[in-house]
């Protein structure tokens, strides 16, 4: 499985994916706001319905770590450098980092939707923001397969 292709590619698209987020928030945390004019407008546009805050520049920055967090293990897993230390909390971030982009992707596209879709975040997020969600979370659990040994260890922890 090292020399599958299809696994660093993903594995490669999936940590750029998390690291072009990672720099994002970084970027929210330091006071941009883009793709807003203001801070409301961001809001609006990234965080959710009118009215809706935008998270303080703390609690930005560490999403904008975990993000990094969550890239470079990814890196590390598609690399699968057998005797490295790293791999097995590596493969175990990349897992928990892709079960959380596709449950997140997955749930929020039907909420939604229930919800109606007339807010600028509610449109964005159905069309660009969940799909990303989940593209990015089976990039990352493809690339956490049995060579990581998170998805062996997870069997063996649920099995008892």
């Amino acid at each position: 499985m090292p020399g599958d292709p299809q696994r660093r590619v993903g594995g490669v698209a999936s940590a750029a994916g998390l690291a072009t987020l990672s720099g994002l928030h970084a970027y929210w945390a330091a006071g941009g706001r883009w793709p807003g004019h203001d801070a409301r407008s961001l809001a609006e546009t990234v965080v959710g319905p009118p009215g809706s805050a935008f998270p303080s520049p703390p609690v930005t920055a560490a999403v904008a770590a975990l993000l990094g967090v969550a890239s470079a293990s990814v890196a590390l897993t598609a690399a699968d450098r057998g005797g490295s230390r790293l791999r097995p909390l590596a493969g175990a971030a990349t897992l928990t980092a892709g079960s959380v982009l596709v449950l997140r992707g997955a749930l929020a596209i039907p909420l939604e939707l229930l919800r109606g879709v007339d807010s600028r975040f509610a449109r964005l997020d159905v069309l660009f923001y969940s799909p990303l969600s989940l593209a990015l979370g089976v990039g990352c659990l493809g690339v956490a397969d049995s060579r990581s040994g998170s998805f062996a260890r997870v069997r063996d922890a649920l099995a008892g």
